[in-house]
């Protein structure tokens, strides 16, 4: 028997990526969890399916099956906030009509089933413990989880300032902003937007926009509740410098960077060490199953964001990015 299954591992902080993979094995329903709540949200979504196939069957015909894939609806899923002891059964919905379609891959991708809770029914908050229980029924046993929510991101300010200062390659430059000590590991990004010539019209100008990945897994240092993450102005014009190539007409002219910051608990650090701990050259060369789902597979965890938007460039900057040695052939104007 062939069974395909959909595990999680840490790919990028951004916490959605997943890879798909066949394991050989003896019949038994495997319930596969995918979950990623967050303070900031105005509802929680949690992905249950399942991995089984009949003796016999086609793993990669099956996926593409939506009773196959999925449980059917009478599989109830709860969340508990621990703190307040409130219980709520989660509603199960189509993503696709939430605003959240499937992206394209081995797997049905209509209907997208989810199970929903609204966040004002468990009002969930910063270190708030959180279980989830799924009950497949048929005397099968309790799936369950639990995770302690990441409190909210905040930031700290002038750092960075509304006009940022990024001339000078050698210095170091700031993002600062604060978290609770529920978020260990943070993922950091910077989306630069800029405009371009048109080059069916080269009088019009198009929206574009970049993104920068600054760094996929910083940690903090110490115990303040204040993280602060450094950078080289140098490294952002090797970013513009790699993320564009030159153009034969027209112009490109910046206009600003936002910032991205999103903070993950200890759940996804274990899952990381997992990961690095399968790598190097005496590395196994398979993918490590990371899980704290009982009687399943997959991961239920807390993130939060934050998002610093409209930053943009001192005179300075934007005379490196037309002048400087990494983009000086890039058709930037002032």
């Amino acid at each position: 028997m062939r069974y395909l299954l959909t595990t999680l591992f840490f790919a990028f902080l951004l916490f959605s990526c997943s890879t798909d993979f066949v394991l050989e094995g003896e019949w038994k329903d495997i319930p596969i969890v995918y979950g990623l709540i967050s303070v900031d949200d105005t509802a929680h979504y949690v992905r249950v399916e399942k991995a089984f196939l009949e003796p016999g069957g086609n793993a990669e015909q099956i996926a593409r099956i939506p009773d196959s894939l999925y449980y059917n609806p009478s599989v109830v899923i709860q969340m508990e906030n621990k703190r307040t002891g409130k219980t709520v059964t989660l509603q199960r919905v189509d993503g696709s009509l939430e605003g959240y379609p499937r992206d394209p891959g081995p797997f049905a991708e209509t209907p997208n089933i989810l199970y929903k809770v609204k966040y004002a029914d468990l009002q969930l908050k910063g270190g708030d413990e959180v279980e989830l229980t799924i009950n497949r029924g048929d005397q099968l046993p309790l799936v369950t989880s639990s995770t302690t929510m990441v409190g909210e991101l905040t930031p700290v300010t002038n750092a960075p300032p509304p006009v940022f200062f990024l001339g000078d390659y050698i210095s170091t430059r700031r993002i600062s902003w604060k978290a609770d000590e529920n978020a260990v590991l943070f993922d950091v990004r910077a989306t630069m937007h800029y405009l371009e010539s048109d080059p069916d019209n080269p009088t019009q100008f198009l929206e574009k926009e970049a993104e920068w990945i600054m760094s996929r897994s910083f940690s903090r240092d110490g115990g303040s509740n204040q993280v602060n993450f450094s950078f080289k102005s140098e490294e952002f014009f090797l970013f513009v410098a790699g993320a564009l190539n030159p153009i034969a007409n027209g112009a490109r002219r910046f206009e600003s960077l936002d910032f991205h910051i999103t903070a993950a608990g200890q759940d996804f650090v274990d899952l990381q060490r997992i990961v690095q701990a399968n790598g190097g050259i005496t590395s196994s060369n398979q993918l490590p199953v990371f899980s704290n789902i009982s009687e399943g597979l997959g991961i239920f965890a807390s993130r939060s964001k934050l998002d610093i938007e409209g930053i943009t460039l001192a005179s300075s900057g934007i005379d490196s990015l037309v002048n400087g040695i990494y983009t000086k052939d890039l058709s930037f104007i002032e």
